[in-house]
């Protein structure tokens, strides 16, 4: 709310009212253990979320370039170094 009133009330800086219901609720972070995330068993940080897997099992060198928009068409530009290992990766596969 301070930083609300400090930027003289702008709209796009108002404060969710989930804050301040959770703020009433005694959801204050770390302080309590709970917040917008869980804190258990007096953890200082919220533990970390497992590394998702690689799409389709792969080990995520390989790069396949779809459609014909100006970034495709920059990726395929013989002048940088990234088109010849791409054809050769396509050729190959």
């Amino acid at each position: 709310e301070s930083f609300h009133r400090a930027t003289y009330g702008e709209p796009r800086y108002r404060p969710s009212p989930l804050a301040a219901r959770m703020i009433a609720a005694g959801r204050l972070g770390r302080k309590t253990g709970r917040g917008w995330y869980e804190y258990p068993d007096g953890a200082s940080a919220r533990t970390a979320d497992p590394d998702p897997p690689a799409p389709g099992g792969g080990d995520g060198r390989t790069v396949a370039i779809l459609g014909e928009g100006t970034l495709a068409a920059g990726l395929r530009d013989p002048r940088y170094r990234v088109a010849p290992l791409l054809r050769q990766r396509l050729a190959t596969a």
